[in-house]
C-alpha cells in the first residue's frame, strides 16, 4: 500500500478543520489521481464540485476522473454541467462529445453538435467535431460539408483537409480527395495519418507506385520517429513487400 505524502496528510488535516474548503478537496483529489486511486479521487472531487457548484473548473476535473474510470455516461452528464456554466470552454466540449460517443450515444453527440454549430457557426473546432462524428455514423455527405466548413474557417488545419479527403473518398470522389489529402500532407508532413489517407486514395486511383512511395516514407518515419500505431500503415507496407 502506498503511504500518503506529507502534502496529502496536510490537505487531509486542512479538510478536517474546514470540510467545506473546495480548493483543498480538489487538491486532495488530484493527489489521489496521481497515485492513482480513482475511487478516493472521485469521492473528494465530487464533494468539491457540489460545494463550489457554480465553478465549472471543478466539474471539468470531476468529469475527467469519471472518463478515466470508464464511466462515460456519467462523464458526459458532468461535462454538460460544466458547459452550461462556461459554454466557451472548448476542452469540456471536446471531451463531452467523446464521452457521448464512448457511451454509445453517437446520435446524441451528432444532434448536440448540429445545434451548437448553428449557434456558433464561426467555430472551426465545432465543424471539425461534427465532421468526425458524422463520418463515424457513415453520414459522408454531412461529414464532407462539416469538414469543408472547418477547412474554410481554419485553412491551416491539416486535420480538416484530411477529414474532407476521407469523406470525399467514401463518396467515390477520389481525384478531389487526393488533392485535399496531398494538402493535408503538405501542412502536417509528420502526421502519419495524412500519409495513410493519401496512400489509400492513390491506391484506388491506380497509383501502386505512389502507394509504395508512401510506404517507403512511412517505413523511414518508423525508424526515425516513434512507432505509429496504425493498422493501415502495416497494410500498406505489406502491400508493397
Amino acid at each position: 500500500m502506498t503511504m500518503p505524502s506529507v502534502n496529502q496528510r496536510n490537505l487531509e488535516r486542512e479538510i478536517s478543520r474546514t470540510p467545506g474548503n473546495s480548493s483543498s478537496l480538489a487538491q486532495l483529489a488530484l493527489a489521489f489521481r496521481a497515485r492513482p486511486e480513482h475511487r478516493s479521487a472521485l469521492r473528494h472531487i465530487r464533494r468539491a464540485a457540489f460545494i463550489a457548484s457554480r465553478d465549472p473548473n471543478y466539474w471539468i476535473v470531476f468529469a475527467d476522473l469519471l472518463f478515466e474510470s470508464g464511466d462515460f455516461e456519467e462523464a458526459a452528464l458532468t461535462y454538460c454541467r460544466s458547459i452550461s456554466l462556461q459554454p466557451s470552454e472548448l476542452r469540456a466540449l471536446d471531451n463531452f462529445c467523446v464521452a457521448l460517443i464512448r457511451s454509445g450515444r453517437g446520435f446524441q453527440a451528432l444532434a448536440f453538435l448540429k445545434r451548437v454549430a448553428r449557434l456558433d457557426p464561426r467555430s472551426p473546432r465545432l465543424w471539425l467535431h461534427l465532421g468526425h462524428v458524422s463520418f463515424s455514423r457513415s453520414l459522408h455527405e454531412q461529414s464532407r460539408d462539416a469538414f469543408c466548413r472547418a477547412a474554410v474557417l481554419e485553412p491551416g488545419d491539416a486535420g480538416a483537409w484530411n477529414g474532407l479527403a476521407s469523406a470525399l473518398y467514401e463518396l467515390r470522389l477520389s481525384e478531389a480527395a487526393e488533392q485535399y489529402a496531398s494538402l493535408a500532407v503538405s501542412l502536417a508532413p509528420d502526421d502519419v495519418a495524412n500519409w495513410s489517407v493519401r496512400g489509400t486514395i492513390r491506391h484506388r486511383l491506380g497509383g501502386a507506385m505512389q502507394l509504395c512511395a508512401t510506404s517507403t516514407w512511412l517505413s523511414n518515419w518508423r525508424r526515425c520517429r516513434v512507432r505509429p500505431h496504425t493498422t493501415g500503415v502495416d497494410c500498406y507496407l505489406m502491400y508493397c513487400e
